[in-house]
């Protein structure tokens, strides 16, 4: 797996919707892969942030989420890492 592959895989990995086989080579590339237990990891604080932006009990739309969601995943890791 590369770091790009790793990259779009976080968000299907995060809500559980990988096939066993994709998490397991997923896992293991992160075992091995310092960048992308760096990125992960500042993806999932950014998830927990985006979260709490709205702890006033206001409703975020899906629609809102689900393009958050795509932009986080648009910012990746540069094309030559691997």
């Amino acid at each position: 797996m590369t770091c790009r592959v790793f990259a779009d895989l976080i968000a299907d990995y995060l809500s559980a919707d990988l096939e066993l086989e994709s998490r397991r080579d997923f896992e293991r590339h992160h075992g091995t892969c310092r960048k992308c237990q760096i990125y992960l990891r500042s993806y999932e604080a950014t998830l927990t942030l985006a979260r709490h932006a709205f702890d006033d009990d206001t409703q975020v739309p899906q629609t809102v989420r689900k393009k958050v969601t795509r932009a986080v995943l648009r910012v990746r890791l540069k094309p030559t890492d691997q």
